[in-house]
């Protein structure tokens, strides 16, 4: 059990190294549903994926609103 945990902690050191925090952090959910479901390989990836290109696309709208300076109306102003 000690070579799977290495290579389970490696597996997210190197998804947290490029960049893809939200595929590190839904590592362990993910590889639990794939035993619970038996899924394959190829969909718990593109699961993890597929949470990664929701996120970076969040990140981008907000970083896209924060840059446009759109004026910001207060509930009680309305």
């Amino acid at each position: 059990m000690t070579g799977e945990a290495t290579t389970y902690q490696r597996l997210r050191e190197h998804l947290s190294y490029l960049g893809l925090t939200t595929a590190a952090e839904n590592l362990s959910p993910e590889l639990d549903r794939a035993l619970k479901d038996k899924l394959s390989a190829t969909q718990v990836l593109e699961s993890l994926l597929e949470g990664e290109v929701v996120a970076t696309k969040a990140r981008r709208a907000r970083g896209r609103l924060r840059v446009a300076h759109y004026p910001i109306v207060s509930e009680a102003a309305r």
